[in-house]
């Protein structure tokens, strides 16, 4: 899903996130400061990785090493009630294969679950630095939101993941959204138009259920 540019919302004001660059580590444990390092299964590697941004900038850093692992760093964020629409950017690269997500989830003033995006920003294989946007609406009864940033979530490669540049600011609304398929249709020829079908390479009838049985 892509939004349109030239109708992006507009900033309206939004809640601070602490150390979104990453930058301070005032105790010195190896952790960024403000972040919670989760252990969601198995034993996930957290680190805070000196000059390891994309501008040489200081960054967060998940390892997962097997298929069990799958670990995160999050954050709290206080928010106003009455629900509201958020956009997160942050920036993130990859090992080959490795999935990096990011979500957010609505939580009342008590602590209870009202709603969330688990796959609010979902990247793959990127081995180079990007940035990437998603967003998120915002439960009206919930006082914060969780933003979470995670290695190996729903599946992907073992490896590591690194974010940096995080922020989370709100806006007055959703851009228009057009579909962009993963594999787009192919362009009809005029022979294709005119013999009324279009020729595949891949024979589509192995992919019938073995209980099919055509009519004659």
């Amino acid at each position: 899903l892509l939004g349109a540019p030239k109708c992006a919302p507009q900033t309206v004001g939004g809640p601070t996130i602490l150390n979104g660059d990453f930058s301070a580590d005032k105790d010195a444990n190896g952790l960024p400061d403000d972040w919670q390092a989760e252990k969601y299964r198995g034993n996930a590697v957290w680190g805070f990785e000196k000059a390891g941004g994309p501008d040489g900038s200081d960054c967060a850093r998940i390892e997962c090493r097997t298929n069990e692992d799958i670990g995160l760093f999050s954050q709290r964020v206080s928010v106003t009630k009455g629900g509201g629409t958020y956009r997160v950017v942050a920036q993130l690269r990859t090992t080959p294969g490795t999935r990096a997500t990011v979500s957010c989830t609505s939580y009342s003033a008590t602590d209870k679950w009202l709603d969330a995006n688990y796959n609010m920003i979902v990247a793959a294989g990127e081995t180079e630095w990007v940035t990437r946007g998603g967003y998120f609406k915002h439960n009206d009864q919930g006082a914060a939101i969780k933003l979470a940033l995670w290695c190996s979530f729903q599946g992907g490669e073992p490896g590591t993941v690194w974010f940096d540049n995080v922020r989370i600011e709100r806006v007055d609304g959703i851009p228009p959204i057009r579909y962009q398929p993963e594999h787009p249709e192919p362009t009809l020829t005029q022979e294709d138009r005119t013999r009324g079908f279009l020729l595949f390479e891949r024979d589509y009838l192995n992919l019938l259920c073995r209980e099919y049985n055509p009519a004659p």
